[in-house]
């Protein structure tokens, strides 16, 4: 017991910072799952955990992360707008978002075989640990996180007017197009900082299980949302946990705690609704 409190008080800034985005994430993966758009929460990550291996080769300091954090964000978000502003079919865009989820896979652990880039704190992230961060990092978290929360709760109607029918939004509101731009910059701003901080796979894994195991289909837009946050702050912080009780890498097992806490919430939803 004594050494299982002295692990877990060395990795206790990187827990807390793990629970702070957990607790955004999901409701980031909500929206992005109503308005059909999960192969974005699916590609982006992988990519932008590959922009930080290339910032190291091209030059920046591995500690330096506010400068790697603003070259994932505005490398992301180029290609977010490229991607959304191509007038292509449905099918094509979704092609070309799996095609930049296997690349950023391929251009990640490319770009770490070279010596000059594989640094400690990126192959922490990669390996599915999450041992690298300060208190300045995680006071970034935080705020970061806090300033999200803000504006989701600020603007939380127009959220949903949003991901639920964004036509009808764009007819009705003045100010759509500044809407529309803040909330990409928000998606970006976030999963390049989750990348940086956690790592591309538990980044993945709290925008994608949440929403498809809260999705219930009988549930109202906040229970989804509330839903999806309680399984990713609580799957996070369960498989968090084993993992330094089992000494397997956090984010493997907080990954796969994410997807079982929601579908045992799910069942249990099933089985009050059937009651």
């Amino acid at each position: 017991m004594s050494e299982f409190c002295q692990t877990l008080g060395y990795v206790f800034l990187p827990f807390v910072a793990m629970l702070t985005l957990a607790s955004i994430l999901p409701a980031a993966g909500c929206a992005l799952y109503i308005r059909n758009e999960t192969l974005l929460a699916i590609a982006l990550p992988p990519l932008a955990g590959a922009i930080l291996p290339l910032g190291v080769l091209l030059g920046i300091s591995p500690d330096d992360h506010v400068v790697l954090l603003a070259l994932s964000f505005f490398i992301t978000l180029l290609v977010i707008v490229i991607i959304v502003n191509l007038r292509l079919s449905e099918l094509r865009r979704q092609i070309i978002l799996a095609s930049l989820f296997a690349c950023g896979g391929v251009l990640t652990n490319l770009l770490m075989s070279v010596p000059s880039s594989a640094h400690a704190h990126l192959g922490f992230l990669l390996s599915g640990e999450l041992l690298a961060l300060d208190r300045r990092e995680a006071l970034l978290t935080f705020i970061l996180v806090f300033l999200c929360w803000i504006g989701f709760v600020k603007f939380k109607n127009a959220v949903f007017a949003y991901c639920i029918d964004e036509e009808m939004m764009k007819l009705r509101t003045p100010f759509f197009r500044i809407f529309s731009v803040v909330y990409r910059i928000q998606i970006v701003v976030l999963i390049s900082a989750s990348v940086l901080f956690i790592g591309p796979l538990l980044t993945s894994s709290l925008l994608v299980f949440p929403p498809f195991t809260a999705d219930t289909g009988r549930n109202s837009l906040g229970y989804f949302f509330t839903l999806g946050v309680f399984s990713g702050i609580f799957g996070a912080g369960l498989g968090f946990l084993i993992g330094i009780v089992a000494d397997i890498p956090p984010a493997y097992t907080a990954s796969i705690a994410v997807l079982i806490v929601g579908i045992v919430l799910k069942l249990l939803n099933s089985v009050v609704a059937v009651q």
